[in-house]
């Protein structure tokens, strides 16, 4: 079974944002992936840009 949090949690985790309306969604990391790669995001930190890095290869 897939670990699931909360989207706020995974934003916090890997210091990318995605751009949507609600934040409360409960996700496993394949659907935040999903997510990053279909939506509007911002990278806040270094260690977003390097998780970004990391799903393009």
């Amino acid at each position: 079974m897939a670990y699931k949090k909360m989207l706020k949690d995974w934003e916090l985790e890997k210091g990318i944002e995605v751009k949507v309306k609600h934040k409360d969604l409960l996700l496993s990391e394949k659907q935040y992936i999903r997510m990053i790669k279909s939506n509007n995001i911002v990278t806040r930190t270094k260690k977003g840009a390097e998780y970004l890095e990391t799903l393009k290869r």
